[in-house]
């Protein structure tokens, strides 16, 4: 089931990709998360389901069983604090907590992690994007 949803939403990424930069010049390659911004790398990562404002509307969302969340409400589905580290924790995905039940997103820890030209980041550049997009998802909340 992972790898289905997985290959889902690889696909709706790269959907999303495609249609969004028509007549435009070509996102940045994955190797480059690190020199976007938080809010570039949810438009390339996240916006394909969540939607470019984080409501949840993206164009993959409808497939999604249950859809997905709106990002925006977070802070107010928790007494009006965001938080941050959890947030964080379930974008990165590398440290399943079995007691928080299935991911059901990509685990983009391990995207990060990995570099398209065959070596890894190093840790602090994968927090520093995982930092970057929490930052961002904190900036939209209503």
């Amino acid at each position: 089931m992972r790898v289905v949803l997985r290959a889902l939403m690889v696909a709706g990424v790269v959907m999303f990709a495609a249609c969004s930069t028509e007549g435009e010049p070509q996102q940045q390659a994955i190797s480059e998360p690190i020199a976007q911004s938080g809010e570039q790398n949810f438009i390339q990562y996240c916006a394909a389901c969540h939607g470019e404002g984080g409501k949840g509307d993206g164009p993959v969302a409808s497939s999604l069983e249950g859809g997905a969340p709106d990002l925006t409400q977070i802070a107010a589905q928790n007494n009006g604090e965001f938080p941050w580290k959890e947030v964080r924790s379930k974008i990165d995905g590398r440290w399943e907590v079995d007691a928080h039940g299935t991911q059901a997103m990509p685990v983009w820890g391990y995207e990060f992690w990995m570099d398209p030209d065959g070596g890894n980041f190093d840790e602090q550049g994968v927090l520093k994007i995982l930092d970057g997009l929490v930052d961002y998802i904190q900036s939209i909340q209503q």
